[in-house]
């Protein structure tokens, strides 16, 4: 959007993003001899937490400064008792201060070297050769698009059940809509819901009986005679078929170039990190693994 066209509140928000980013003085905002908040703090907490689409709406929220401020200083309040008292020793916590500083900043050198091994990388090409590859993932498979009445054999005898089919038949016969009828005699729990349309059904989703039915028939609106499975009896009415068609590498690719992203960020990222493994190895002085991991291992559990 162009910048006169900013409303006052995010001009207003984004002067003071400048200015809490570009500060040098360190501006304290707590009268404490022991606890340290200064503007440049304030700045990289609320860098780090919140993403850039929202910094208009959080930064306005009544209090959003004064309460981002007040958590700054009760993380450093409880750290500091935690040390004075005993529970984390200050060699710990200098660790674990410069491993997180350099973990963040090692982030920023991956992320920028991945990002130029990505813009190197001929993803179409990648793409197509992969759309070759799995050729049988991109045909979308027949299908057929049906109804069903199921007459459970559950809890009735058989005379019971041949007496309840006969009444479904001799209803379908007089020409009663077969979606009143799922209604009425289908024991599909998800009658009551889709009136017995079970949709477009592919070859092995349903038990063979009736998928060797339901993709047998052609005519739409042909109703079968009745298919019994494991489930009980079931009739089912024809509506329409869709036969197997491949899917075009152009409506592929996007897909495709997502997950060779995916899957090709881990690769790369090891790949920028790889010569930094072998110059360690190469700058490492002699000795001793056996006596190193004994030693490490009296310290950690002593």
């Amino acid at each position: 959007m162009p910048s006169q066209f900013l409303s006052v509140r995010a001009l207003a928000v984004s002067t003071i993003f400048a200015f809490i980013g570009t500060g040098a003085q360190g501006e304290e905002f707590f009268d404490s001899r022991d606890i340290s908040v200064t503007d440049r703090d304030l700045f990289h907490y609320l860098k780090d937490r919140l993403n850039p689409e929202v910094y208009e709406s959080a930064l306005s929220k009544p209090d959003a400064m004064r309460n981002s401020l007040v958590n700054l200083y009760v993380i450093r309040k409880g750290a500091l008792l935690a040390e004075q008292n005993g529970l984390v020793q200050k060699p710990e916590l200098d660790y674990y201060r410069a491993d997180g500083a350099d973990r963040v900043a090692l982030k920023y050198f991956i992320d920028l070297e991945t990002d130029k091994l990505f813009d190197d990388t001929d993803w179409e090409a990648l793409a197509k050769e992969q759309y070759i590859i799995d050729a049988e993932k991109y045909v979308a498979p027949e299908d057929v698009w049906v109804e069903h009445i199921l007459i459970s054999s559950e809890g009735r005898s058989f005379k019971e059940l041949t007496d309840r089919v006969a009444e479904v038949a001799s209803r379908i016969e007089d020409g009663t809509p077969f979606h009143e009828l799922a209604k009425l005699y289908s024991d599909d729990p998800s009658a009551e819901r889709n009136e017995g349309d079970l949709g477009y059904v592919r070859r092995g989703q349903t038990v063979p009986q009736f998928e060797e039915m339901a993709f047998s028939m052609n005519d739409q609106g042909q109703i079968s005679e009745p298919v019994l499975t494991r489930f009980g009896v079931h009739f089912i009415r024809f509506k329409e078929r869709r036969t197997a068609e491949t899917v075009s590498f152009e409506k592929a690719s996007p897909l495709i170039v997502s997950k060779l992203k995916e899957t090709r960020g881990s690769t790369f990222k090891a790949e920028v990190l790889a010569p930094f493994r072998v110059e360690a190895r190469d700058l490492l002085v002699d000795f001793n693994e056996e006596q190193l991991a004994r030693e490490m291992f009296r310290r950690l559990t002593e």
